[in-house]
């Protein structure tokens, strides 16, 4: 186990340099100016409450989901090297199947979820129209 937390110490150091460097990024600025301007113009208030339903959705119930589908990647890692070290792998087993249960429950929450926001939004934009030909 203590190799298992010496690897997963070098992953998240690895992976907050890539958050750090992103979060720096001229990329990432002009996304924050442009969500600026979309809250703050004559759409504003009426846009609020579908983009923080959108966005209440897609970043909570995506980031579980990726966590759990990161944690079995790592485990199937981590058991290989237990097992490679003639250490018994079997918790490792155990821990993927419930990260596994896990990720198929935040799946199908997700899928629901996705359903009923989707169904919101339409509801709020209302019938389209196409205005292309007058």
């Amino acid at each position: 186990m203590r190799r298992g937390a010496t690897a997963l110490h070098a992953d998240h150091q690895v992976a907050l340099d890539q958050l750090t460097s992103t979060l720096d990024s001229d990329r990432y600025f002009r996304l924050l100016d442009e969500l600026d301007a979309l809250l703050t113009g004559p759409m504003a208030k009426a846009a609020r409450r579908p983009a923080k339903t959108v966005a209440g959705v897609a970043v909570g119930d995506a980031v579980d989901h990726q966590d759990a589908v990161v944690a079995r990647s790592v485990l199937l890692e981590l058991a290989g090297a237990a097992y490679e070290a003639g250490e018994d792998a079997f918790t490792y087993g155990v821990l993927y199947q419930r990260e596994a249960d896990h990720a198929r429950t935040l799946q199908r929450q997700l899928t629901g979820r996705w359903r009923q926001t989707a169904a919101s939004l339409r509801r709020w934009i209302g019938p389209q129209r196409d205005t292309r030909h007058g």
